[in-house]
């Protein structure tokens, strides 16, 4: 879930933008970016803090998935540009 939709908000195309980022980390990392064994902590995580980005990715593809996680839906990379 997006941290706007965690805050309160609705969903929007930014916040299925979200979910193809964490998409994108999981299929290139076989990990999820953000987890903790407790929701309070997990959210937490979702809101505050960057994803790990493992050395193994392609500068590429590390620069997409921070730009598809950005925590600003107004400053998470658009549909067109990701093509």
């Amino acid at each position: 879930t997006a941290p706007e939709v965690l805050q309160g908000s609705q969903n929007t195309i930014q916040s299925e933008i979200w979910s193809l980022g964490i998409l994108l980390y999981f299929m290139t990392t076989y990990h999820l970016p953000f987890e903790d064994d407790e929701l309070d902590g997990l959210i937490h995580s979702i809101i505050s803090m960057k994803p790990p980005m493992p050395s193994f990715l392609s500068p590429q593809c590390s620069d997409l998935i921070l730009k598809l996680l950005h925590k600003s839906p107004a400053r998470r990379i658009p549909l067109d540009e990701i093509k």
